[in-house]
């Protein structure tokens, strides 16, 4: 909190710059390789002079006034100053916090546009189908002390908060769909074994109210109503941190919705003319257009603050662990062209890497970009999962084939050789999230096959997803073969059927084996960038050339600690998995001696043991299956 003792006290600490920055005299520098020169908040600030300063960047309105319920919304009560500054105007005023405290306000631009505080932590319903910003403060909480999982420890869980609970019995039904609801299922999340939850969007959306898959934002602090107050939010992650579950949101910053969208009603060229070249391309296929909405030009100093501030202060306040950031591949074109995902990396995930270390930072680049190679941020792998998306369907998928095991073997090895990433760290592996089809749906309901032919390519799906280099991550409900179809954003889609569960339970206990396998060896989570030059990995044809052809084979087999010198791993594994219809034969065994059967077709936490005397000895896969066999 600041005491402002004078206007020229106020703007000296508020726009304060660093050294190595060039500024104007009144505010944000022109240089913005450095924070320092923005307004140190905008929005509605609570000073401890006993009025609260708010501020709105409208760098080309005339005129700005803030209208509320504590002035009878009267457009001209209040009319706010301007600051000049080399971006655009900067606006401000201050008021009483007795009069405004609990109130809900707008902002007024050039007599007309009424706006929502893009810097909204709370709001309202207008009543006319949009927002009210509010004067609030988040109730303080007893943090509880937590650092998230390191990254080659991470099992990741996505989940929407309202279809993960909506239609469980189990939880009580004023918790459903909520926040807390997700604590009501903090036991089974532990039993299936993941360390961290990722939530799909919460941003304040198009509407106030409402089902959505949360991807159409329009402000970005602001929490979506459906899903509680912030203050449930605070309860929700705080509880999990308690039990050792970390919390990662996705947020959204390529585009924004386009009703209620406030950031073009202020200033539309300053916020969405994406690659500055002065017009406003948004039309279908634009030089300023997504696929979803208006593309956000990130690259802009006051929108990269707005990003900035915006994960700052869920951090901040709500002690969230990480970020997954939607659509980064938008981040990029125009004439003259932009890559916008260097300004996030420079601009805003470096600094507050700095700022906060420990933090998860994860992005949706497809296909990868080397733009992210040893920023220790991590790229959803495009690789793993159109690769295994294929051979699980036994067909196509995104130009990847029913075939060559040796893009299955480079998907296993975080796809080194593309190039875009500087370690397995830097991938995250999957084969299902909220935008595609679940296993069961591709199987069953678009392919005519059974429900045993999912749950078998289920479980060998996940064999290799928990043994392939990389950071795991699966979707609520696929641990128990749920359908759902990807790009169905409806609710009835979206809510988890929990009898799946019981019906499929065998299939929940595979999952749990297998993360518990991984979390349980290091083996199984390498994070070196080339263990295959330092003996702990190697191919199954390297000790024996019959194990698998790599341009004919749809079945692979591989060794983890080969030569038993991973540090802190007291076993060696072989991983053998058969995508083929037919049964086949292998040589798994490497050495001599007492095998133990720790995975196999039905059981995930096996300890039957084999006297192997002999390398030459075969085992035999039935289709779609596979197995882990540990010394």
């Amino acid at each position: 909190m600041y005491r402002f003792l004078t206007i020229g006290v106020f703007l000296l600490i508020l726009f304060s710059c660093s050294p190595n920055v060039s500024v104007d005299n009144n505010g944000i520098g022109s240089d913005t390789n450095s924070y320092e020169p923005f307004p140190d908040s905008l929005g509605a600030v609570i000073s401890n002079d006993g009025k609260v300063y708010f501020f709105i960047f409208a760098p080309s309105a005339s005129r700005v006034s803030i209208a509320g319920s504590f002035n009878g919304w009267s457009a001209t009560a209040n009319p706010m100053n301007p600051i000049n500054t080399s971006n655009g105007k900067v606006w401000y005023i201050s008021l009483p916090l007795s009069s405004v405290y609990d109130k809900s306000y707008k902002y007024v631009i050039d007599g007309t546009r009424w706006v929502a505080d893009p810097y909204s932590k709370f709001l309202f319903n207008d009543g006319f189908g949009g927002f009210n910003s509010v004067v609030k403060t988040n109730t303080n909480i007893n943090w509880h002390s937590f650092t998230p999982p390191g990254l080659s420890e991470l099992i990741i869980y996505e989940l929407h908060v309202e279809n993960f609970t909506a239609n469980d019995s189990s939880v009580p039904s004023s918790r459903r769909g909520k926040f807390l609801g997700i604590l009501d299922k903090t036991n089974y999340l532990l039993s299936l074994g993941v360390n961290a939850i990722e939530i799909m969007p919460i941003h304040a959306q198009e509407f106030y109210s409402g089902y959505t898959w949360g991807y159409n934002p329009v402000l970005f602090m602001a929490i979506h109503s459906d899903y509680g107050t912030p203050d449930d939010f605070k309860v929700m992650v705080n509880e999990l941190h308690k039990v050792g579950i970390a919390v990662i949101v996705d947020v959204v910053f390529n585009h924004t919705g386009n009703n209620n969208n406030y950031l073009w009603m202020i200033d539309n060229k300053y916020y969405f003319d994406f690659d500055g070249d002065g017009v406003l391309e948004t039309n279908s296929g634009g030089d300023d257009s997504t696929p979803w909405g208006n593309k956000f030009a990130l690259w802009k100093p006051v929108a990269s603050k707005l990003v900035y501030d915006t994960l700052e202060y869920y951090i901040k306040e709500f002690n969230v662990d990480g970020f997954r950031f939607d659509g980064t591949y938008a981040m990029e074109g125009g004439n003259p062209y932009k890559n916008a995902r260097l300004d996030l990396i420079n601009k805003i995930i470096n600094p507050l890497k700095q700022k906060y270390p420990n933090k998860i930072w994860i992005v949706e680049q497809l296909p990868n970009k080397a733009d992210f190679k040893g920023t220790g941020i991590a790229q959803w792998g495009e690789l793993f999962h159109d690769k295994m998306k294929a051979m699980l369907r036994r067909g196509q998928f995104e130009g990847e084939q029913y075939s060559n095991i040796d893009r299955v073997a480079r998907m296993i090895y975080y796809d080194k050789d593309g190039n875009n990433f500087a370690s397995p760290l830097e991938v995250v592996n999957y084969f299902e999230s909220h935008d595609e089809n679940s296993v069961y749906t591709e199987l069953v309901s678009y392919s005519g096959l059974t429900l045993t032919d999912a749950t078998n390519a289920s479980k060998v799906g996940a064999i290799i997803l928990f043994t392939s280099m990389g950071i795991p991550m699966i979707m609520a409900g696929q641990e128990f073969v749920r359908p759902r179809i990807g790009q169905n954003t409806s609710k009835t889609n979206g809510d988890i059927d929990w009898s799946w569960l019981i019906t499929n339970t065998n299939i929940f206990e595979y999952y749990s084996g297998l993360i518990e396998l991984r979390k349980n060896h290091p083996a199984l989570r390498i994070t070196d960038p080339n263990p295959a030059s330092k003996g702990w990995f190697k191919w199954g044809n390297e000790w024996n050339s019959t194990n698998f052809q790599w341009n004919s084979s749809k079945h692979i087999v591989y060794a983890l600690n080969y030569n038993g010198q991973i540090p802190g791993e007291t076993r060696k594994f072989v991983v053998v998995a058969n995508f083929a219809t037919t049964n086949v034969r292998v040589y798994p065994f490497f050495e001599t001696g007492v095998w133990t059967i720790v995975v196999d077709p039905t059981n995930s936490r096996g300890n039957t043991t084999t006297n192997i005397t002999s390398t030459s000895i075969e085992w035999e896969l039935p289709p779609f299956s596979g197995f882990i066999f540990m010394k």
